[in-house]
């Protein structure tokens, strides 16, 4: 199994409005191997959509490293596609002209563009919905869009950043199946975004626990249940609980107090 992404050393720092340097992460070491599962965990404000975007190439690390397959990262690629918390659909495309926006602007033909976007809206069960715009569509459909989207331009790794946090508790819980379902049948690599403890035993290989900021890796584990995982299995709870009490700990140090949601 070869190794996808390294994070050596990073740190990243902004200036606040009144001039000051404010750390948001510090000292992050982070590798992910091929077809690896990886949910990032913390509460609100840790870093690690400013993490996840830093791999993106959306955004620049202030020291240490950030490496795709050997290559360091200086900005956006093709083989790293992301999924935004908003749905960031364009309102006046229909669904399969959204899906196939990457395609267009890689200057595929329109026929390829429309043939690889069914296959992808079929992937997310959308199949019926191709000439839909996103206004009528409900938010787990348009999340589904937003999926097939980033699927369709083949990405080795792909980046989600919190993707199902504003859905209902019953709609997530179908997407979190879904992804896994896409996930196992395309074997792709995933970085995952979430302060849900429940979605990340749920979802991941592997769970990285950062603490408050600024953001640091304070514990990785690892998640030695087979698929598909039942909650009401009792390794399940006492793995949820451990990282919960974890969470707190650290929250707490941080002053907040964390949701487990």
């Amino acid at each position: 199994m070869g190794q996808v992404l390294a994070v050596r050393n990073l740190n990243k720092a902004f200036l606040s409005e009144k001039g000051t340097s404010v750390d948001a992460l510090q000292d992050i070491d982070l590798v992910v191997d091929e077809n690896e599962f990886v949910c990032l965990l913390g509460p609100s404000g840790c870093g690690k959509s400013t993490l996840l975007r830093i791999v993106a190439g959306l955004e620049h690390p202030s020291s240490g490293s950030v490496v795709y397959r050997g290559e360091a990262i200086e900005g956006p690629g093709r083989e790293r596609g992301m999924v935004f918390q908003e749905y960031s659909l364009f309102p006046w495309r229909t669904i399969l002209d959204n899906i196939g926006l990457g395609l267009e602007f890689s200057g595929i033909s329109a026929e390829k563009r429309r043939r690889r976007s069914e296959e992808y809206l079929a992937l997310v069960g959308l199949e019926r919905f191709g000439s839909a715009y996103p206004h009528e569509l409900s938010g787990g459909m348009r999340q589904r869009a937003a999926i097939a989207r980033a699927l369709a331009n083949n990405p080795d790794l792909l980046l989600m950043d919190e993707p199902f946090g504003a859905l209902d508790a019953y709609t997530r819980i179908l997407l979190q199946q879904e992804l896994l379902r896409i996930w196992q049948e395309r074997r792709k690599t995933i970085l995952f975004v979430t302060h849900g403890v429940d979605e990340a035993v749920f979802l991941a290989d592997r769970i990285v626990l950062m603490s408050s900021s600024p953001g640091r890796i304070c514990r990785t584990f690892s998640v030695d249940m087979d698929r598909p995982r039942k909650r009401k299995d009792p390794r399940f709870g006492q793995l949820t609980d451990t990282i919960l009490e974890e969470l707190n700990a650290e929250t707490l140090a941080g002053g907040e107090s964390f949701s487990p949601v």
